[in-house]
């Protein structure tokens, strides 16, 4: 136990000596958990379900914060209300402390006995859930970092179609940007008709599978990096040689397990300048540095 516990304050303390931001795509099978760690302390959970439990997608969550010497979670994002997207918030918040989730919206409004016993256990707890629309950031609950793009009420009523209205966040450290984009499925999403905003890496939206605005996102996103969290059930090989194809750079968690970004201020570059970015996996073992791209 002594020496679990100095592994982990070293694993905080590395992680603020170095300034780094690191962003862990969880392996959770069909669904999607990411877990943000900021050098200042701060954390920030992006969906947490799984098709398989909410175990599946807790647990790994959880071992990663406790592996990173941290204790709760400042904000967790639900992008929509689907349950391998969020199934895993109600067994996390039993064991870890939750300060606040954000939603879109639409979410509670869906009928689903799973969705009702999470805002139960939320309402249990205390912890405050707070609704965000696209055009806002994240900076009231102090992550000025992350921005919401989708859904504006500008779409008009949302509906009960879950995909078409996550929630879309984009996160920028040091230059570097990653966007969440849910299961996002809404041609008319009014950010796609914004000038284009290069991303260095993705969430591939649908797990890898396709949807009607795919290409429209690959287009605005312009990403070197797509990242699919998924699991076999709907594996879209043709989807991922294509991308491969027009040279993007996919990784899978069913192949290379848990993915894991760093993003720290590169000494050879201003204060102001972009930062270094590495991406390593833990089941294929294999690393790229910003080098490389």
């Amino acid at each position: 136990l002594a020496a679990w516990l100095v592994a982990d304050v070293g694993a905080a303390r590395r992680i603020a000596a170095r300034d780094a931001t690191r962003i862990e795509i969880c392996s959770v099978g069909h669904g999607a958990a990411i877990l943000a760690l900021f050098p200042d302390g701060r954390t920030a959970l992006f969906d947490c379900g799984s098709l398989s439990s909410a175990e599946r997608a807790a647990e790994p969550v959880a071992r990663a914060l406790w592996n990173a010497g941290r204790t709760r979670i400042d904000l967790a994002v639900a992008s929509h209300a689907d349950f391998d997207h969020y199934g895993g918030l109600r067994t996390l918040a039993e064991t870890v402390k939750i300060g606040r989730v954000c939603v879109s919206p639409a979410t509670f409004e869906k009928r689903d006995p799973e969705l009702a016993a999470l805002r139960d256990a939320l309402e249990r707890r205390k912890i405050p859930v707070e609704t965000v629309v696209g055009g806002e950031t994240f900076e009231r609950f102090g992550f000025p970092e992350l921005a919401a793009l989708h859904p504006t009420l500008e779409n008009g009523p949302l509906g009960d179609e879950s995909n078409a209205n996550s929630l879309v966040v984009a996160l920028e450290r040091r230059g570097r940007r990653i966007l969440f984009p849910g299961d996002l499925d809404a041609p008319n999403a009014l950010f796609l008709r914004t000038a284009p905003t290069r991303f260095d890496l993705i969430l591939a939206p649908h797990h890898g599978g396709k949807s009607e605005n795919y290409r429209d996102l690959l287009d605005w996103a312009d990403p070197t990096w797509i990242v699919v969290s998924g699991g076999s059930f709907q594996r879209n090989r043709a989807t991922e040689d294509a991308l491969r194809a027009e040279g993007r750079r996919v990784l899978h968690t069913l192949d290379d397990g848990r993915v894991l970004i760093e993003i720290e201020r590169d000494p050879g570059k201003p204060e102001n300048g972009v930062g270094k970015m590495r991406i390593s996996t833990f089941r294929s073992e294999k690393t790229f540095s910003s080098g490389d791209f």
